[in-house]
């Protein structure tokens, strides 16, 4: 990514507000959060899940003193609870990665972690051989174009029986919609939520026709390199579990999920609607999926394609 490029990246995250981005979410949606958990983990949280791996793939002696990596890690909203939370075992130390100073001054972390902030563009992300025995990424990694460094150095720097959980966006470029979700989603917004008023965003517009933002009107680095993301993961890592979603769900409901109240029926039943007409074209190759959950263990050297 050029310096201009990488200058707009920074400015957008050092002045964004992410909360607000985050309560207008698709996934702000309980029941496709918990959808999500339970096709990845069987209804358990994926932290308790990852703890749980890793308690029973590390040595006892390792496991009160672990240490992790977060990859464009941003305020650590996502990630701080694969190393804050204690259940089986505990991190002592935790290095975090991001262009976004502001970003990572914003996370506060628990008093019984070293938290090690490095200002970084990932895109030139070095790290030490066999540092880390936990690497996460959530909807961050997209943002980096040299994804094939980026995952060259994670499987360098994860030690033996460690993992790497990432929750990424690996649809098209620039978060475009692929033109037969756009037009599955089109018709569901119209059928199911045909007041202009639940249709209408946060930004002030309505959806329907109009599902995305064209390419120019995002931060240079949004899901830049995106269709990469998954292919240079299966070459570096092999997945233990994972869950592709998000090729209806997310055009529906990004930017209006604060308009639609869960706690009424006719809701739920719509919300549900969709869910399952997603799984369904999906599962038929009708649409392509937007997200992917994955936890994986670093392939050996002999392995990698």
């Amino acid at each position: 990514m050029n310096n201009s490029n990488l200058e707009k990246a920074k400015e957008t995250w050092n002045n964004i507000d992410i909360a607000k981005v985050r309560s207008v979410a698709w996934c702000s949606i309980s029941y496709f959060e918990n959808k999500t958990s339970y096709n990845f983990s069987g209804g358990e949280s994926s932290v308790h899940l990852i703890h749980k791996l890793l308690a029973e793939r590390l040595p006892q002696s390792k496991l009160n003193n672990l240490k992790g990596a977060a990859l464009v890690c941003g305020d650590m909203q996502s990630e701080r609870g694969f190393f804050e939370l204690e259940q089986f075992i505990q991190f002592g130390e935790v290095k975090g990665y991001d262009l976004s100073e502001v970003s990572l001054g914003r996370y506060q972390p628990n008093s019984n972690i070293n938290f090690i902030p490095n200002l970084i563009d990932c895109n030139d992300l070095i790290l030490e051989r066999d540092s880390f025995d936990l690497i996460v990424g959530c909807h961050g990694i997209h943002h980096v174009y040299n994804l094939g460094n980026l995952f060259y150095q994670a499987h360098k720097a994860l030690n033996k029986n460690g993992l790497i959980y990432l929750y990424e966006w690996i649809g098209a470029e620039y978060l475009q919609i692929p033109l037969t979700n756009h037009i599955f989603a089109a018709i569901l917004l119209f059928l199911l939520f045909p007041s202009k008023k639940t249709r209408t965003t946060h930004m002030g517009k309505v959806k329907g026709f109009w599902i995305q933002h064209t390419p120019p009107e995002f931060d240079p680095s949004e899901a830049c390199n995106s269709q990469e993301l998954l292919p240079q993961f299966l070459k570096y890592f092999k997945p233990l579990r994972i869950v592709i979603h998000g090729g209806l769900t997310y055009p529906i409901f990004e930017g209006i999920a604060q308009n639609i109240d869960e706690t009424k029926l006719i809701n739920k039943i719509k919300i549900r609607i969709v869910y399952f007409t997603e799984e369904l074209l999906t599962k038929i190759r009708l649409i392509k999926p937007c997200f992917m959950v994955v936890v994986g263990e670093k392939k050996s050297i002999g392995t990698l394609d």
